[in-house]
């Protein structure tokens, strides 16, 4: 459905969430987590000052992140939130697009993308971007070479779609196996 309904909440979400960053930008130099930790590991640190624990997904991303670990924090994550922003966004408008379909599920799971705004989001976390992206295939692919628990169950998905959309191939029934038709 294209009527911009979908459009007009996947933007009203970005700009909620951006409107977050003060509070965001705060509280992770208060904690010291999530987003501090990707900043100091993509300047090299990988000891985390005051026993916070810390990870970084994947140590092999690090050279791909020093661009972003050589600017200041706070726009660092700057950066890092309107990804983020931008993610749920494209997920909410991508859910909501099927509502003509789905209406109470589209809705649902757009409460959902809502309050993964409002969690996620606190501690610069990279999950709502992973998310965003796991609405295309190709950003599943990206997703599950950083956080695999997230990505591969989106990849499978679209693998499930797009061979559903190519008349089923591995996935088609065998013949008289099944539910029966009538």
């Amino acid at each position: 459905m294209r009527d911009g309904v979908a459009e007009f909440f996947a933007l009203a979400l970005i700009l909620y969430a951006m409107t977050a960053y003060p509070a965001v930008l705060e509280h992770t130099q208060q904690h010291g987590y999530d987003a501090p930790i990707y900043h100091r590991a993509a300047q090299g640190d990988l000891d985390q000052p005051g026993g916070i624990p810390g990870w970084v997904y994947s140590d092999r991303l690090l050279p791909a992140m020093a661009w972003w670990g050589a600017m200041p924090y706070p726009l660092a994550l700057l950066l890092l939130h309107a990804a983020n922003a931008a993610g749920l966004g494209l997920l909410a408008a991508r859910v909501l697009r099927h509502r003509d379909h789905q209406p109470r599920l589209s809705w649902i799971a757009f409460a959902g993308v809502g309050w993964l705004a409002t969690d996620a989001l606190a501690g610069g976390n990279i999950t709502p971007l992973l998310a965003g992206l796991c609405s295309t295939p190709a950003g599943a692919v990206v997703a599950c070479c950083v956080k695999p628990w997230l990505g591969l169950p989106f990849a499978l998905l679209h693998a499930v779609i797009i061979a559903g959309r190519c008349g089923g191939g591995l996935l088609r029934q065998p013949a008289g196996r099944g539910v029966a038709s009538g």
